[in-house]
């Protein structure tokens, strides 16, 4: 059971960072400074990008289960900071893809923390 909420956490992630990154390019800008438009693209970005190197350190077998490699298992705990500090940054942004790159980058961010224990 725990590896199917595992897998949930990171479908829903992704599913919201992408749903964000959606609805940033739509109708997020609208009456922003040109600055703070680019600011959240990157913002969104980070969150996906984060989310996708959690799914391919955990697919490739690095984090995620006893016996797992040394090296990552040491960097888990900055890769940890490092999206927390991403999680926080969408709360600059408006509107409805604030919410979605927040939740996305908590889930992720959860998910990096659990890691941080298994190994």
């Amino acid at each position: 059971m725990p590896e199917f909420s595992i897998l949930a956490a990171w479908l829903l992630a992704l599913a919201l960072g992408v749903r964000a990154s959606w609805v940033w390019a739509c109708r997020g800008r609208d009456g922003l400074p040109a600055w703070r438009g680019t600011l959240g693209a990157v913002l969104i970005s980070f969150i996906l990008l984060d989310c996708l190197f959690f799914i391919r350190l955990a697919c490739t077998g690095e984090i995620g289960g006893f016996g797992t490699h040394y090296m990552t298992t040491r960097m888990v705990g900055w890769y940890f900071l490092a999206s927390m500090l991403i999680t926080a940054g969408p709360l600059l942004l408006r509107g409805e893809s604030r919410w979605e790159a927040f939740l996305s980058g908590f889930l992720t961010t959860a998910l990096w923390f659990g890691a941080g224990f298994v190994a």
